[in-house]
């Protein structure tokens, strides 16, 4: 089995930035990045490209593209060349003609993340023969301290509860964080409520940790709190409320 020792890597988003500053740091050769148009300054001393056709061959080619351009940069690949995409929502059974094509997902939210986190991302695999999953499970394994196989189905729910767990969250403390600026509040007096429930989401069931009006069914409260918000969150509020109370 060929071990993947030279890389180039297809957009220059917060995963190409991440994944690039990464793997550089470890001694990953990377032969070639593709941007859109060249940065002003360049943060890596390696080839950029502009232009799809200009791509050599490597080991491997890691896209790291929106779901939207993927099928696009994919088509301009030379089917020979080993290619592993970045998306979590995207089925690999989308690309028919592709046998060449893997996944290589990595479930983390990329922006402002702490360098030092990177080799704790879990590494999720899909490919189409046992050659090239073995190639990408070694790959993944050198550097990073999980790497599983997860087919697209299992992918793309795995996905979408990425979606509960970490947009939606940050969302609400985004709220949380206006609501205190708007009532000249600090928000610091919440942040170890925060941690502490963070940390507690690592050892327990998060059904077992709600607290609250809604799971007591203190409604004198609940109504209390809505005189507070505005149109919009109070009808977030009520979504929340009801789906916890449902939960009970």
């Amino acid at each position: 089995m060929k071990k993947i020792e030279e890389v180039s890597i297809v957009g220059l988003g917060l995963v190409g930035q991440t994944l690039a500053r990464f793997f550089l740091e470890k001694g990953i050769k990377i032969k070639q990045i593709v941007v859109r148009k060249f940065p002003n300054n360049k943060l890596y001393d390696v080839q950029y490209i502009d232009s799809m056709k200009a791509l050599q061959a490597v080991d491997l080619v890691l896209i790291c593209v929106n779901d939207a351009s993927l099928e696009d940069v994919v088509n301009q690949i030379p089917k020979e060349q080993l290619t592993a995409y970045t998306s979590g929502a995207v089925g690999l059974n989308q690309f028919s003609k592709r046998d060449d094509l893997a996944v290589f997902y990595p479930l983390q939210s990329f922006a402002h993340l702490n360098p030092e986190a990177v080799t704790k991302i879990p590494i999720l695999i899909e490919a189409k023969n046992p050659t090239t999953r073995d190639q990408l499970q070694e790959f993944a394994l050198r550097y990073f301290e999980t790497c599983e196989e997860i087919n697209s189905e299992k992918r793309a729910q795995l996905h979408l509860a990425a979606v509960f767990a970490n947009n939606f969250t940050n969302h609400l403390i985004h709220l949380a964080q206006k609501l205190c600026d708007e009532n000249n509040l600090s928000f610091d007096l919440l942040k170890p409520l925060i941690a502490e429930s963070a940390q507690k989401w690592m050892d327990l069931p998060a059904e077992k940790l709600q607290t609250g009006p809604a799971i007591r069914g203190d409604w004198n409260v609940i109504e209390h709190h809505k005189t507070r918000l505005s149109d919009e969150l109070r009808e977030i509020y009520e979504v929340m409320t009801e789906s916890i109370v449902r939960s009970r």
